[in-house]
């Protein structure tokens, strides 16, 4: 399907609202939205995304409804493909702490966990179904298996109230290792 062929959806900017707002609100991206071709009018009047007024007139595309396929030809969690790509640790910055003697004695509080859900595109702005991810909390690997999103491109993760750095590394379920793969953000 080609962008001219992607359904839009009309939404008229209102005060306070931004594009990354929008985006999310209506279960897009920012580059889906802002280089559509149905919005080069308004991208020549205003020259950035972070430009926006009152009255503005977004074209938002509207992928079609991604269906994941039936149950049982899903392949089970433990069946997930394998990591392919080159293991990257320079942009973790894991916590680190030592403890000021020999014993510590530290008092551990259950601490607060959210759920968030995640969803992965490529770099066009279409969902990845089934893609292959890994997500890191605070430099550390949360989801240890081989994780794949679901059949829309979604994956669930429960994260600390008290986070201060998410990673994530993701890539299309049946593409060989290439220059470029994973997405990492």
């Amino acid at each position: 399907m080609s962008a001219e062929d992607v359904p839009t959806e009309t939404y008229v900017v209102r005060a306070g609202d931004w594009l990354a707002k929008i985006a999310e609100e209506h279960d897009s991206t920012v580059s889906a939205i802002w280089n559509h071709m149905a919005n080069a009018p308004l991208r020549s009047q205003r020259g950035s995304p972070d430009v926006l007024y009152p009255g503005d007139v977004l074209h938002i595309p509207r992928e079609p409804a991604i269906t994941p396929p039936p149950q049982a030809t899903m392949p089970p969690p433990d069946v997930a493909p394998p990591w392919p790509y080159e293991h990257e640790k320079s942009w973790i910055q894991s916590p680190t702490w030592a403890c000021p003697s020999e014993t510590c004695q530290c008092e551990r509080h259950a601490e607060v966990r959210y759920e968030h859900t995640i969803t992965f595109h490529d770099l066009d702005g279409h969902r990845l179904p089934n893609a292959r991810c890994r997500v890191y909390e605070n430099g550390k690997l949360i989801t240890p298996k081989p994780t794949q999103t679901d059949g829309a491109g979604r994956l669930t993760v429960t994260l600390r109230a008290s986070s201060t750095s998410l990673f994530l590394e993701w890539a299309p379920p049946d593409v060989p290792p290439a220059r470029g793969l994973p997405y990492r953000k």
